[in-house]
């Protein structure tokens, strides 16, 4: 399931009161809890790992394929292709490199 889905999914549950009617306590907390999920699948984010490489310049490898780190989806490409979300499981990406820092 993608976070789309997930998320769609969980827009549906919220419970709308109807014109005229009183919010009930346990529908409030349902939905904040809905929210809150909802929120946290949109920050959650993956990262562009480099995978493949073919030759060197200037002695450091030329990445040209990477692979999301939470679905395995391969992009062939320079860094400068990759995506803001990749394209299989929709997740938000950031780009990861051998000098960047573990998060």
């Amino acid at each position: 399931m993608t976070n789309e889905v997930a998320i769609e999914i969980l827009e549906m549950l919220k419970i709308r009161p109807r014109r005229g009617s009183s919010i009930i306590t346990a529908q409030t907390a349902v939905n904040v809890a809905l929210q809150t999920g909802i929120n946290a699948l949109y920050q959650k984010k993956g990262k562009w790992v480099p995978y493949g490489y073919d030759g060197y310049f200037d002695g450091y490898p030329v990445i040209d394929v990477w692979e999301c780190s939470e679905c395995g989806y391969e992009h062939n490409g320079e860094i400068d292709t990759l995506t803001a979300y990749c394209p299989d499981c929709g997740r938000r990406m950031e780009i990861h490199t051998a000098g960047s820092d573990e998060t």
